[in-house]
């Protein structure tokens, strides 16, 4: 026989040899019951890091869903509770198998006093039962009571995206990682409470952006592969306005960390404001299937479906996102969108939301200047600066695009022109339905419009054509 047959033969005994790859698995990892305060915030990042750990196991798919079994296709579900005394922090764990019912408990048991890796063993154990392997914890995961629950409080004010909330993560984590410079994660949390605080009108983007790479920069220091700080990264791109340069980057986080569902919802953020809605949506479906209680994905779905011309989707995810002032803010961004200055106008003066003061005043002022209002605001000058072809990039928080610079520039420069023309054509094959988009060929072409709005809010009404 001859040697290629040989070596083929030893593979395929080798192979025949070896144990068959686990089955996939499906785990719903139940929520804590609230408790109210500080700690209703610890229980939340609890949870939320213990799903990070879980979801590093190979063939597992993890849903937080406090239905338990009876999630669609749940084959396991587990619950956890947690009780503290004096000297010990006590940690039980009951797993479920959804099909007989049967079910597995342990408690973990853990001096107070002692430093440990607060979600390891549990992780582990859950792995043994299930048949499943996962990725050996780090050395910097592993942190005393304090810190750890400054950690956890800080996890739980992020998931609630409120002002007062990324405040007070932002807070605890700075305290934190003077405490625990060594604690990689903590840095990379930081940098995200950094740039989510300029959201909400905590301090100026540009500032977030220098603190946030400062957190970055000690993160990826101490792990080179920490996924959340190259997503970091990838936030910062997308606050600056880089959605595309962001892509890679939350690319590369995804590969890391395969199953967090903050790196999926950033990751559908960039193709969504990238101006792809289409390829955003599975990404942020997929979020709200693993975790239906990330209140940002309910909002980023409902603005891909709109984006996308799909409005009864749009409507409906609207309908079923939390209230909160984000949610509020993206429907009076979405009605501009699709011409609706009216109701613009009347939400943001009469009950405006607790986001950034300069996106509520811009995007009020784009709507004063598309009805040719100069008594409910001040209208949004368009600016007259130079132009790279090469940097035109729509901007969807801006009613224009931000693209009316380029088209008052494209009057007279035909690179310009044919830059424009060839974003509005990517923007379109990508997906987005707006009305803008048509206003932005019709002032090309010089042809007319017949909503006098968008040649308003683009700058191109006569007599400028």
């Amino acid at each position: 026989m001859r040697r290629p047959h040989l070596a083929l033969l030893a593979a395929l005994l080798a192979a025949c040899g070896q144990p068959p790859p686990p089955a996939p698995v499906t785990l719903v990892l139940v929520p804590l019951a609230t408790t109210g305060g500080e700690r209703d915030a610890e229980q939340r990042g609890l949870l939320g890091l213990l799903a990070t750990r879980l979801r590093a196991m190979r063939n597992l798919t993890l849903v937080i869903d406090a239905a338990g079994c009876e999630t669609k296709g749940a084959q396991h579900a587990l619950r956890l509770s947690r009780r503290l005394t004096p000297s010990s922090d006590l940690s039980a764990f009951e797993l479920q198998d959804c099909q007989s019912g049967n079910r597995r408990q342990e408690t973990f048991v853990s001096p107070r006093s002692a430093r440990r890796d607060w979600s390891a063993a549990a992780s582990w154990w859950v792995g043994q039962q299930l048949g499943l392997s996962m990725s050996q914890p780090g050395s910097s995961d592993v942190l005393g009571e304090q810190a750890m629950g400054q950690y956890l409080s800080a996890l739980g004010h992020l998931q609630r995206r409120t002002g007062p909330d990324v405040a007070q993560a932002r807070r605890l984590l700075l305290a934190l990682v003077e405490q625990e410079p060594d604690f990689a994660a903590g840095h990379a949390e930081l940098a995200i409470a950094e740039l989510l605080a300029s959201e909400y009108g905590l301090q100026p983007a540009a500032d977030a952006i220098v603190r946030a790479n400062v957190a970055i920069d000690a993160a990826l220091a101490i792990d080179a592969n920490l996924g959340l700080a190259h997503a970091a990264r990838g936030l910062s791109q997308m606050v600056a306005g880089r959605y595309r340069d962001a892509l890679p980057l939350l690319v590369r986080a995804h590969r890391l960390e395969p199953g967090h569902d903050g790196i999926l919802l950033w990751l559908g953020n960039a193709h969504l404001y990238s101006g792809q809605p289409l390829q955003a949506l599975p990404w942020l479906q997929t979020v709200i299937d693993i975790n239906p209680g990330l209140v940002a994905a309910h909002i980023s779905i409902a603005e891909a479906h709109c984006y996308a011309g799909q409005d009864e989707a749009c409507r409906e995810a609207l309908t079923h996102a939390p209230d909160t002032p984000m949610r509020d803010y993206v429907t009076a961004l979405l009605a501009g969108h699709r011409g609706d200055h009216v109701a613009v106008i009347a939400q943001l003066k009469t009950n405006a939301p607790a986001v950034a003061s300069d996106w509520i005043d811009g995007l009020l002022g784009q709507s004063c200047r598309a009805m040719a209002r100069g008594d409910c605001a001040t209208p949004v000058a368009i600016i007259d600066a130079p132009i790279a072809p090469e940097s035109i990039e729509a901007d969807l928080w801006q009613l224009d695009l931000g693209l009316a610079p380029a088209l008052r520039q494209a009057q007279t420069d035909s690179r310009i022109a044919e830059a424009l023309r060839a974003e509005v054509t990517r923007l379109q094959q990508g997906g987005m339905r707006l009305p803008i988009l048509t206003a932005l060929i019709g002032c090309l072409e010089g042809s007319g419009n017949p909503d006098p709005a968008l040649p308003r809010l683009l700058g191109c009404e006569p007599p400028h054509l």
